[in-house]
Parts: structure tokens; C-alpha cells; sequence
């Protein structure tokens, strides 16, 4: 998702008054738009009016500027986009945005085709959008619709230049690989907050440059075990809040993925993981597991992921887990565990036997009771260990004992009394924190 913040951050876009600002028309040739430099740079804003003065106030400004960087059209009354909206004005980035727009002609963007890169829609009331309205804009980079009612996806096969689409907020039900052919540079792909149930074999065959794919807060139930099989440059999916109930066909169907680090699955209806799920993805550095239903972690739940670094599962309802759910995952650094149900420290204990790397626990809001006698003497490298928001009124002598990189100890918002606190149970050498 870090990608994605430099193409959206052009939103945000400010306006400043420099040298070059002669090179803008007088206010009143252009009302109701507003002229403004950037550098070399001229962008025009255009707002609270109707789209035939608007018309009118581009002609004018084609008439004395070469090209426009930035074009923004917020805030006005524009039900309709017609047919050959912008002319044939030299724009580069084009914002359209809470106009009160319902639909777009097909020919609305006809005239720029040779000039926009970058096109970014976000329209509450938007329904019609014909299929064919975009898939002229050759020179286009960056296309992005949000908050918007369509209910089909844009045609934008054969875009060759497109980097980045998103489709944020819509009713789209259906993904059609027919929509997604002949895209040689895309690197970036948001379908997300639709309600898209599946994804099918060769939605993504031709998407050869593929980096992230995020199909977030969807309704996604099912993924074909060979949905990415030619995604060879895939290292980001993101499929938080869909309705995936078995962690097992994510791991079939990324093992085609080969370059694979970040797999974000929180916020489904998992209540099990059962084992090998994610065995056929290797080279995985990072997963989010948090806000499932998963009850416990059984034998081999994490086999064979020597890469991962970072393991989220907070926010579910673990109870226990075998001594060998992380068997040959020895290089996790964070395991966040907190808000589940752990009562009892021996299952930590026996996990790190095959966590040896590990420097963060968060244990947090659990229903901990107590800190048995030498229960994390197998956490050499552990710094920070996070227990506030639990049930524990007894620390064990040594119950904290050799923890020697230990740096934060986070204890509050327990039923501990303040002689505990201060006793030798807490003699740690390096620690800096102890709350």
C-alpha cells in the first residue's frame, strides 16, 4: 500500500502564487475556474458552477495556456459529463470530484486522449459509466474511481502505459479478465470495498508486472487455486475483509507466487488454521491473520515458512496452540498475540523452542493468571514482552529470570500489588521500560 501514497497524495495538492504566475488568464476570462503556477507548472480549479461555464472558461484558458498540469472539477453541479467535456485542452492530470455526477458519455474524455496520464474520479451518485470510456487514453498511467454506484469495471485492456487502478467503493459483483487484458506495465491493482465474491482462474494471467493486488473489504469467498499462477512479481495481496473461511485455498493458490513477502488476511471468518496452509509460500515475511474467529493453533500450522519475520494473529480467540505450530518458521522476530483468550504461559513456553529469534510478544489482554517459575527462560533474544490487560496477581521467583536483551516489560492494568513490583522478580539487567 506505501506505493500507492504518491500517485493519491496528488489530491493534497496546493496552490501557490510564483513567477510564472503571468502566464495564467485574467480571473474574469475564466470564471468560475481559478488559475494558479506551480512552478512551470499551470493548474486550474474549477468549482460551484455548471458544466457550460466551465466549458466555456477552458476554451479561454486553451486560448492563452499551452498546457495544463492539474485540472480539478469539485463541488459543481455536473449531472452529466458530455461528450467531449475538456475539448481538446492539453491536460495532464485530471480530478473530478462530488460534482453530483450520475453518468458519463462515452466520448466524455474524447480530445485529450494524446495528453492525460492520470485520471481520478470520485463521484457518490455515479452509475453510468460505459464500458468504453476509458479505453481510448492511451497515454494513461493512473486511473483511479472512488465511492461511485457502477456496477461494472471500466474497460481498460490495452492500456499499455496504465500503472496503478483502483476501484475503491462501488457495486461491482463480477471481475472480468477480458477487462484486465493486454496491461504490460500495471504494477498496482485496488479493486476494493465492492462486492466481488470470487476470483477466477485468469483474472490476473496477463498482469505481468503485477507488484500489489488488493481486493480489501470485498465479499470474496473463493479463489481458483491457479487465480495468480502467472503473477511472478507479486510481493503485496491484500484481502482483508472478505468472507474466506479456509486459510487453506489462499495457500493454494499463492504457491504459484514466488515473490510473495506480505499476505494480509485479517478481518475474515477463519476459525482454524489448519496444517501446511501456508507451506507452499516460503518466501512470506509478513502475515495478518488479526480479527478471525481462530480458536487454536494445531500441529504444523506454520510449517516451512523460513522467511517470516512478522506474525499478527491478535484479535481472535485462541485458547491454546501445539508446540509445533511454528516448526520450521524459526526466524520469526514479532508475534502479536494479544486480545485472544491464552490463560495459561506453558504453551509460551514450549513455543520457544522453535522461536529462537523472536524479540517482540505481545501477549495483551488475555486472561493470563500468573507468571510461572522460569517460564521465559528460553527467550534470550526477547526485548520487548507485552502483558497489560490481563488477570495476573502472582509473579513466580524467576518467574522473569534470564531475559537478558530484554529492554520493555509491560505489565500494567493487572491485579499485581506494588511490593511485586519492586522485588527482586524484576531484576533485568538491561531493561528501560517497566510499566
Amino acid at each position: 500500500m506505501r506505493q500507492l501514497i504518491g500517485f493519491l497524495s496528488l489530491f493534497m495538492l496546493g496552490y501557490s502564487h510564483s513567477q510564472g504566475q503571468e502566464k495564467c488568464p485574467r480571473p474574469d476570462e475564466i470564471a468560475p475556474c481559478q488559475c494558479r503556477t506551480r512552478g512551470p507548472s499551470i493548474q486550474v480549479r474549477c468549482t460551484n458552477s455548471m458544466i457550460e461555464r466551465i466549458t466555456e472558461a477552458l476554451t479561454n484558458i486553451r486560448k492563452n495556456v499551452d498546457s495544463i498540469d492539474v485540472l480539478i472539477l469539485e463541488d459543481n453541479t455536473i449531472l452529466n459529463l458530455p461528450s467531449r467535456a475538456f475539448g481538446s485542452i492539453n491536460v495532464n492530470r485530471l480530478f473530478i470530484k462530488n460534482n453530483r455526477l450520475h453518468s458519463i458519455d462515452r466520448n466524455a474524455f474524447a480530445g485529450i486522449e494524446d495528453f492525460i496520464t492520470e485520471l481520478y474520479i470520485k463521484e457518490p451518485n455515479l452509475k453510468n459509466f460505459p464500458l468504453e470510456s476509458v479505453d481510448y487514453l492511451h497515454k494513461l498511467e493512473v486511473f483511479s474511481i472512488e465511492n461511485s454506484k457502477i456496477i461494472d469495471i471500466p474497460r481498460i485492456a490495452g492500456l499499455s502505459n496504465l500503472k496503478l487502478f483502483k476501484l475503491d467503493g462501488s457495486n461491482v459483483r463480477n471481475l472480468n479478465s477480458q477487462s484486465l487484458q493486454n496491461l504490460p506495465t500495471l504494477k498496482y491493482l485496488h479493486v476494493s470495498r465492492s462486492n466481488i465474491r470470487r476470483i477466477e482462474v485468469g483474472l490476473l494471467e496477463s498482469l505481468h508486472s503485477l507488484a500489489l493486488a488488493n481486493f480489501s473489504d470485498n465479499a470474496i469467498s473463493w479463489i481458483h487455486p491457479r487465480a495468480f499462477s502467472y503473477s511472478h512479481y507479486l510481493t503485496e495481496i491484500n484481502l482483508k475483509g472478505n468472507a474466506i473461511s479456509d486459510a487453506g485455498i489462499i495457500g493454494r493458490a499463492m504457491g504459484y507466487v514466488q515473490s510473495l513477502e506480505h499476505l494480509d488476511i485479517s478481518h475474515n471468518l477463519l476459525t482454524e488454521v489448519k496444517q501446511g496452509s501456508f507451506s507452499q509460500i516460503p518466501q512470506l515475511r509478513y502475515i495478518d491473520l488479526s480479527y478471525n474467529s481462530i480458536y487454536e493453533l494445531g500441529k504444523r500450522s506454520f510449517v516451512n515458512l523460513k522467511s517470516l519475520k512478522i506474525i499478527n494473529l491478535s484479535r481472535n480467540r485462541i485458547e491454546r496452540f501445539m508446540s509445533d505450530a511454528f516448526v520450521d518458521s524459526s526466524n520469526i522476530e514479532k508475534l502479536f498475540l494479544n486480545r485472544n483468550k491464552i490463560q495459561s504461559l506453558s504453551d509460551i513456553n514450549f513455543l520457544m523452542d522453535t522461536l529462537p529469534r523472536l524479540r517482540y510478544l505481545e501477549l495483551s489482554e488475555n486472561e493470563i493468571r500468573d507468571i510461572p517459575f522460569g517460564v521465559f527462560r528460553s527467550y534470550p533474544k526477547l526485548e520487548r514482552l507485552f502483558l497489560s490487560g490481563n488477570q495476573i496477581s502472582q509473579i513466580s521467583t524467576e518467574g522473569l529470570a534470564d531475559m537478558p536483551s530484554l529492554s520493555e516489560l509491560d505489565l500494567s492494568h493487572n491485579k499485581l500489588n506494588v511490593d511485586q513490583t519492586a522485588s527482586p522478580i524484576f531484576n533485568l539487567e538491561n531493561l528501560k521500560i517497566l510499566k
